[in-house]
């Protein structure tokens, strides 16, 4: 404080403000004497000045998001370009740091390969918590030697060598170690996840978890999991605590994979094709088979081809070719997209206020990866385990997923017969005629099988393919006559569709229009009964009603999957064998053998890169056989004249235990 002459002041002028009455004991406890009266009987008062610092603390901070921060105040200390943050060298970045600094927002993952920014983000945020926000923080990293290295090499000189961080350093270096970082605003605490101590040392309004998949289990035998130990440090700050967790992803059940999967909203980065202009995501293999990144047809040598910068980038809608400059550009105008919903970032967020939130990324999308790289890394990894391992982790950005192959393609192709595609067996062989669709985003996958007779249930694939609209779904499945070699005519007697992703609605009122002749179905891993029916009478995500409502089939995926795998054993020769027509092609068969039983969790799992469509559409065929009965059915020369019965029989149960089923399911009953 400065001497008493300097805080005294004459009376105001009548002009003035008020003055503010101070109480005398007030006066006397800060070492200040009341004010006595002056010359003209008035009393002198007190002037009260403020220092810069003080002022500065005190001042409303602008409002400014974490990326605009980042590009005016963070430099890059390491790495192949130090010197201010750009947005432009990872645009994917951006969306990250902002969507971190919504309100509502509590928890954000980051599942990425190696080198994707996920551990700078985690640094830009706290570089901006100290300048806008100084509060309690924990950064969390696997091991001390860790905490260390990322003192020394990334936190000191982020602070040392912005100007305006550099203003937070208490001068002393004894507050720049891995045991203690302080700053003049707050403290960082530096915690290994190894150490059970410093786990569970203080409360953390912010926590940076870093590289969480290399974490222990549990910091001891007597403590519980890493994760939850940390979850504990949070809990004073309930209302406004904020969790950033990054990590490479190791295995589905790694705490990344976790993470992701219990989120309440996920997002993926999609790109603009710099040649038209469409938005998508990018893809080594797209969902339906098709190959995104491609090489010349005869070369197979990956170092020829990431020597010679010969992959490229085909675009879904344009077919244009990409090379590493029209990636980046493609990716420059990119934005993150929510998987279920489509929308855009923000626009989800503000719409739907999720608390947790996770990001996926893949190599394919860092200006620092060529194509051809990533192309040569899945070359060396196919017939090798571990190297696979490798591409899915450090490239493609997925957990891996252990499996034995159920079957081999050969055998899928081995059950082809000698009719073309399109002819129905003869003979008096088919019962009926049964269509399966799944739905994709801009396509759908079809096959139109035929049950024969018997309870081995024999049957034959007529027709499978691909069509792009529900136009084309109704003229496949009702307006193209199906025949066998004698010419008699069969219509497709069952019909279902996938119902589930991006186009419920559309599916649903597609059904209402064919009502009774289509079902949306819904594939589930658990139910107490093989399928089940359910009433829908409004739209998804809507108040709007469906005139008159529509049946939901459900189906337990499981057991249907079950009973394909055990199909495809069959020989051609045998009763109950599950056939092709001789057309049947290659990818058909590729599909077929793309997922897997995990014995352990006892669930059907299908890896990332395998499309497994067709084999969708043939489970949906064995749970339409079985809603039908058909196995139950008698030939028409096999049955005997009915007799008027005494009374109405009562309705039989069939195989899933209900009484109930839809009028169009119960006329199409043998």
């Amino acid at each position: 404080m400065t001497s008493e002459a300097q805080w005294l002041v004459p009376p105001p002028s009548p002009k003035g403000p008020d003055p503010i009455p101070l109480d005398r004991a007030f006066l006397r406890s800060i070492g200040l004497p009341p004010p006595e009266p002056g010359p003209d009987g008035q009393p002198w008062r007190y002037r009260l000045e403020l220092s810069p610092t003080v002022r500065a603390a005190f001042r409303a901070p602008t409002g400014i998001m974490p990326s605009q921060w980042a590009e005016r105040y963070f430099i890059v200390t390491e790495g192949s370009r130090p010197g201010p943050w750009k947005n432009e060298n990872a645009p994917y970045a951006a969306g990250i740091l902002d969507a971190w600094a919504e309100p509502y927002v509590r928890d954000v993952s980051v599942m990425a390969p190696p080198q994707l920014c996920k551990s700078k983000v985690a640094e830009i945020l706290l570089g901006y918590i100290a300048d806008r926000d100084p509060a309690l923080t924990q950064y969390i990293v696997p091991d001390e030697s860790s905490a260390a290295e990322l003192v020394d090499e990334r936190l000191r000189p982020m602070f040392e060598d912005s100007p305006r961080l550099s203003r937070l350093l208490t001068g002393s270096p004894k507050d720049l170690t891995a045991k203690k970082f302080q700053l003049r605003t707050m403290r960082v605490m530096l915690v290994w996840a190894g150490s059970t101590a410093r786990l569970a040392a203080k409360a953390a309004k912010y926590q940076f978890r870093d590289e969480i998949d290399k974490y222990p289990v549990s910091p001891s035998k007597k403590e519980t999991s890493t994760e939850k130990l940390l979850d504990k440090r949070q809990r004073t700050f309930r209302w406004d605590r904020k969790t950033y967790r990054a990590s490479s992803p190791t295995t589905a059940t790694g705490p990344i994979a976790m993470a992701v999967s219990v989120a309440s909203a996920v997002f993926d980065f999609w790109v603009r094709c710099p040649i038209c202009g469409h938005m998508q995501r990018m893809y080594l293999t797209a969902p339906d088979g098709r190959p995104c990144l491609r090489w010349p047809d005869d070369e197979r040598d990956p170092n020829r081809i990431e020597d010679g910068s010969l992959a490229w980038y085909e675009c879904e809608r344009c077919q244009g070719h990409w090379d590493d400059a029209k990636r980046d550009r493609a990716v420059a105008r990119g934005e993150w997209r929510e998987e279920r919903t489509g929308l855009p970032l923000f626009s989800h967020l503000r719409q739907h206020k999720p608390r947790r939130i996770a990001f996926r990324l893949s190599a394919l999308l860092s200006m620092f990866v060529s194509l051809s790289e990533y192309a040569a890394a899945f070359l060396k990894a196919k017939g090798d385990k571990l190297l696979l391992r490798d591409f899915c982790n450090g490239y493609e950005g997925t957990p891996w997923q252990d499996y034995e192959v159920e079957r081999a393609e050969k055998d899928i192709l081995a059950l082809r017969d000698d009719r073309p595609r399109g002819l129905v067996p003869g003979g008096g062989r088919t019962a009926c005629l049964i269509g399966m669709v799944d739905t994709q985003e801009d396509h759908f996958i079809y096959t139109v099988r035929a049950l024969g007779w018997g309870s081995s249930l024999p049957s034959w694939l007529v027709r499978e393919g691909r069509v792009e609209t529900f136009e084309g779904v109704a003229q496949v499945l009702w307006d193209d006559v199906y025949r066998d070699v004698d010419g008699v005519e069969y219509p497709v007697r069952l019909s279902v569709i996938d119902s589930q992703g991006n186009r419920t609605a559309d599916v649903y009122e597609f059904c209402r229009q064919h009502r009774g002749k289509i079902f949306p179905l819904k594939g589930e891993q658990r139910m107490t009964r093989p399928h089940d029916f359910t009433r829908i009478d409004h739209f998804p995500n809507s108040e709007k009603k469906i005139p008159g409502g529509i049946k939901l089939l459900r189906v337990d995926t499981t057991v249907f999957k079950n009973q394909l795998s055990a199909k495809l054993s069959i020989l051609p020769t045998d009763p109950g064998a599950f056939l092709l027509h001789a057309e049947a092609t290659e990818e058909y068969a590729r599909q077929m053998c793309a997922e897997y039983f995990d014995e352990e969790d006892s669930v059907w799992l299908c890896p990332k890169h395998r499309a497994n469509h067709y084999w969708d559409c043939e489970v949906y065929g064995l749970a339409c056989a079985d809603l039908l009965g058909v196995r139950h059915w008698k030939r028409p020369e096999d049955k005997k004249p009915a007799s008027a019965p005494a009374s109405a029989p009562r309705p039989q149960p069939h195989s899933s235990g209900r009484v109930g089923l839809p009028s169009a399911i119960a006329r199409r009953r043998g």
